[in-house]
């Protein structure tokens, strides 16, 4: 993506990618459900476009992101690609619900589902807090830009459970690898599966969807 103005490099929630990441735990999950408050690291990465970008703009990116979720911290700027990412980790709520899918307070949140011995995973969205976060950034950074959320989904499942559990995917990449429709497999206790969205889904998401399905995991005895 050209940038017609310097300052418009930063491109956090706007119509460059930011990619969204979290580590999941099976039991966190279960626990939620049952009744305990539980939250789980997110990792926002705001494109940058290069390392010296990054130093100089996270402070004022930070800031902006801490305007939504008050303990976030800046871990740090990464090269993916040929771009570099501004890294920031929040703490994101797991939420249980029953029907429909809530809206959460923050800009990202965590959603589970129980049905009978499987529990339904979501990414959860607030677009209006997602617009908070563009609102608070300073307006040199915004002034040349048209808000759009545009992000890249993607979550680590971990099975810390005593037993294997059988998880459930649609149109993903599991561990890299592309798994077109609704595919089912075994996750074996202390072993791990990363899930990245398809592009059909990233895109829904914040716009049609405020919810994404991230995996369903079952419990076998």
């Amino acid at each position: 993506m050209k940038m017609l103005f310097p300052l418009a490099a930063v491109t956090i929630l706007t119509a460059c990618k930011t990619l969204i990441g979290a580590d999941l735990f099976t039991s966190d999950l279960i626990a939620a459900v049952n009744g305990d408050t539980i939250t789980a690291p997110l990792i926002i990465s705001a494109d940058t476009s290069t390392l010296q970008k990054c130093q100089e703009f996270s402070p004022d990116i930070l800031t902006a992101v801490q305007s939504i979720y008050d303990t976030a911290e800046f871990i740090g700027c990464e090269k993916i690609g040929f771009d570099t990412y501004g890294r920031f980790r929040v703490q994101a709520g797991v939420i249980s619900f029953t029907d429909t899918a809530p809206v959460p307070d923050a800009a990202f949140a965590f959603g589970v589902r129980k049905e009978g011995a499987s529990y339904h995973v979501s990414y959860l969205i607030n677009p209006d807090a997602t617009r908070a976060i563009w609102d608070a950034l300073p307006e040199t950074m915004t002034k040349y830009e048209t808000f759009k959320l545009d992000p890249i989904l993607s979550a680590v499942l971990n099975n810390d459970l005593r037993n294997t559990v059988t998880i459930t995917t649609d149109d993903v990449f599991a561990d890299g690898t592309p798994v077109q429709g609704t595919a089912t497999r075994d996750l074996p206790r202390r072993d791990q599966v990363e899930l990245k969205m398809s592009d059909v889904t990233n895109t829904a998401f914040g716009t049609t969807n405020n919810v994404s399905h991230i995996v369903t995991f079952s419990i076998t005895e």
